[in-house]
């Protein structure tokens, strides 16, 4: 049972969906941290990152809080102002998918150079790269991620026959010609090299 008579009529305010008013209950109680466990409970995040901002920013909740404003204006389509939130909140996973869908092809490159290690997210990016036809950086994101039978894939896919072939001898792979590598249409002086 609450005792002090503030946070009674605070709560109370909070009940009757007068939250403002229950805010400024907590706040002439000192009470920062019921005001804003309130607003996590509303899943009221702007107003959570409002209260936080003054605060520390490592803080898990203020990331939490960030990453939420960044689903937020993702599942609304505004990718532009989701990036900004997911790259204050260091969330590289839906950063990419916002540069990706905003078609911001140099700020991907920028994430692979930083992602190193990271080989699943690598591997995305590379085919992220391979879907929007650009082959050296998706060959480039592939290497990164130790990948290189993707990155021969995404040359023979795109037709970077030079590419393919300067990947297999620089990393003495072993390159066959299957059913469907001959649906894909080399060039004849490939074809005479692997048979």
């Amino acid at each position: 049972m609450i005792r002090d008579k503030n946070q009674q009529r605070a709560e109370i305010s909070a009940y009757f969906q007068l939250f403002d008013e229950a805010e400024a209950l907590f706040a002439s109680m000192d009470r920062f941290d019921l005001s804003l466990a309130m607003r996590i409970k509303l899943g009221d995040w702007f107003k959570v990152e409002k209260m936080l901002r003054a605060g520390d920013k490592n803080n898990l909740t203020h990331v939490v809080a960030l990453n939420n404003i960044g689903n937020y204006f993702f599942e609304r389509q505004k990718w532009d102002r989701a990036a900004l939130y997911y790259f204050r909140s260091n969330n590289l996973r839906k950063l990419i998918d916002c540069y990706y869908l905003l078609e911001e092809y140099k700020e991907l490159e920028k994430v692979v150079s930083i992602t190193i290690g990271n080989n699943e997210m690598l591997s995305n990016i590379g085919s992220m790269f391979c879907g929007a036809g650009m082959c050296s950086q998706a060959i480039h994101a592939y290497i990164s991620s130790s990948d290189i039978n993707s990155a021969i894939d995404a040359c023979v896919l795109l037709n970077h026959w030079d590419s393919a072939f300067s990947l297999v001898k620089e990393h003495n792979c072993q390159m066959t010609a299957s059913d469907n590598f001959q649906q894909l249409n080399p060039p004849r002086h490939y074809c005479t090299m692997l048979s």
